[in-house]
């Protein structure tokens, strides 16, 4: 979470581009870690295309990026590891 601070504070020096984006391994484990995001006033654009009230932006697709039960590598390599989750962030 310190790099996603790191570029926050970084993405202040370019508030006047039109749009600035962050991709990456963010490693946020926690549905609750999102915050950071929505503090620093910037948008998950999986959430917001996948989670909306109107269609097709609403199919509720919580696009996992570590999904234990379909990618059988987990397993292998942290045994016994059942968790779903979207570690990433656009």
């Amino acid at each position: 979470i310190s790099e996603l601070k790191q570029a926050v504070e970084a993405d202040c020096e370019y508030r006047d581009a039109e749009a600035l984006f962050i991709l990456g391994d963010l490693n946020l484990h926690c549905n609750s870690e999102d915050g950071i995001i929505l503090q620093n006033g910037m948008l998950d654009l999986w959430a917001e295309t996948h989670f909306d009230s109107a269609p097709p932006w609403n199919d509720q697709d919580p696009g996992y990026t570590f999904d234990s039960l379909n990618n059988k590598m987990i397993p292998r390599y942290i045994p016994g590891h059942t968790r779903r989750m979207r570690l990433d962030r656009i």
